[in-house]
């Protein structure tokens, strides 16, 4: 199974697990990427929860009930999933950290952080529901 469609699923695995509720937080839309790499965010604030992700330099990992599931490459930038050219560029990979697209050999995801910095929330540009991720300190997952 490649790495987008772990992602994919553990997407999907947490929209079918769990009932995000709207709120009111703020969100930035530019330069994230600094505050997003080399970080775990859950699906569950304080907690592994069911999904967690990590954003590496240059992988995605996708953890599910606190086992791995996948990871693959990616890349942050601007051009929108909507775009005709946003197809993935494999030149792009760890050159690429502006933008708030992330786009993988699949699919392409809109994020956004908190402008705490304590939560991201991300989807599909044909999506409408947002999903939302806390960050995580210290959560003693496998590699």
């Amino acid at each position: 199974m490649n790495f987008t469609k772990n992602i994919f699923i553990g997407i999907l695995f947490l929209y079918i697990t769990t009932m995000s509720s709207q709120t009111t937080t703020s969100y930035l839309e530019t330069n994230i990427q600094q505050h997003i790499v080399n970080k775990y965010w859950s699906n569950e604030a304080g907690t592994t929860g069911k999904v967690v992700l990590y954003f590496g330099q240059n992988q995605l990992s996708t953890y599910i009930n606190q086992k791995k599931f996948g990871s693959g490459n990616y890349y942050f930038t601007n051009i929108s999933c909507n775009d005709s050219s946003s197809i993935f560029d494999n030149s792009k990979i760890g050159n690429s950290s502006s933008g708030n697209y992330i786009k993988t050999d699949r699919y392409c995801y809109l994020i956004e952080i908190s402008t705490n910095l304590q939560q991201i929330r991300m989807k599909k540009s044909y999506d409408n529901k947002w999903q939302t991720f806390y960050l995580l300190n210290n959560p003693n997952l496998p590699n």
